[in-house]
C-alpha cells in the first residue's frame, strides 16, 4: 500500500518534517539560538595586621616600683571592606630617655589572590606637643628575614640599608629584591605552618613579620621640654597582588 504525504500550506508546526518543500530545487532552513550566561567574580587582595606583645628595654627598666614601669598595650581593629586593611594601635606609656620600644606586627593576606608588601610608610604626629616629643625619638622598621631582624631599606636602590631615622619626619621604607619583597599567599584563616599543613595546603609565605622600633635618644639638651607629652605617629604597610 502506497502512503501519500500531503503538502501542507503555511508554516511548519511542531512535529512537521525537518525540511519543507517551498519551490522547485529550494529549501527553507529552521533557525535556532543558544544563550550562555557568565558569572564572573574577581578575587581580592587584602592585608591584615596582628599585633604582637610590645616590649621596652633601657638602663632603668625594672629599677622603679610598679608606678614607674612602662605600660604597654595594643589593640586590633576589625577588618573593613576590601581593599582596606585593618588598623592596629599600640599604647606605650612612661617613655624614659634611653629607652627603646619595640612594636611587633605580623602581616597576612586574608584575600583570595597572592601578593606582596612593597613599602612601609611612617607618618609623624604633626601636632605641636607631639613634634616636641618626636624630635627626641628615632624610628626604624625591621623585617624578619630567615630569622634575622633586618632594617628595611630607606631607598629603592638595593643595598641601601635602613638606619634609625628622626621620628619627627615622614619616611618611606622599601622592600627590595635583596631580601624581599615579602610575598604573601592567600591565608584568610591566618594559619601558621602547622595549621596550614593540617589543612592540606602549602606552608610557604603564610605571613611576614615586621617590627617598628622607637628609641628615646639620651640627649639632655632641652629634654625636659618633652616631659609629660604624648604622640601618635602611624605606620602604613602597602602591598599589591601579583600575577
Amino acid at each position: 500500500m502506497k502512503m501519500r504525504i500531503p503538502l501542507v500550506a503555511g508554516a511548519a508546526g511542531a512535529g512537521a518534517l525537518a525540511l519543507v518543500l517551498v519551490g522547485p530545487g529550494s529549501f527553507a532552513s529552521f533557525t535556532s539560538s543558544v544563550v550562555a550566561n557568565q558569572s564572573i567574580k574577581s578575587g581580592t587582595f587584602q592585608l591584615e595586621a596582628v599585633a604582637g606583645q610590645p616590649s621596652v628595654s633601657g638602663p632603668l627598666i625594672g629599677d622603679a616600683n610598679t608606678i614607674g614601669q612602662p605600660i604597654l598595650n595594643s589593640s586590633t581593629g576589625g577588618e573593613p571592606a576590601v581593599p582596606d586593611g585593618n588598623s592596629v594601635s599600640f599604647q606605650l606609656w612612661n617613655v624614659n630617655p634611653g629607652d627603646t620600644y619595640t612594636e611587633p606586627l605580623t602581616i597576612y593576606d586574608v584575600g583570595t589572590l597572592q601578593g606582596q608588601v612593597n613599602t612601609v610608610t611612617y607618618a609623624p604626629d604633626t601636632s605641636t606637643n607631639a613634634m616636641t616629643l618626636e624630635k627626641y625619638l628615632t624610628v626604624e622598621v625591621q623585617v624578619d628575614v630567615n630569622g634575622t631582624w633586618t632594617d628595611v631599606h630607606t631607598s629603592i636602590a638595593s643595598g641601601s640599608a635602613g638606619t634609625p631615622l628622626p621620628a619627627n619626619s615622614a619616611h618611606t621604607y622599601y622592600l627590595d629584591y635583596s631580601f624581599g619583597p615579602q610575598f604573601l599567599q592567600p591565608n584568610p584563616n591566618m594559619y601558621d605552618a602547622a595549621q596550614a599543613s593540617a589543612a592540606g595546603f602549602s606552608t610557604n609565605e603564610l605571613s611576614t613579620s615586621f617590627r617598628i622600633v622607637f628609641t628615646f635618644t639620651n640627649n639632655t639638651v632641652n629634654q625636659n621640654d618633652a616631659e609629660g607629652l604624648s604622640a601618635s605617629p602611624s605606620v602604613t604597610f602597602d602591598g599589591t597582588n601579583t600575577p
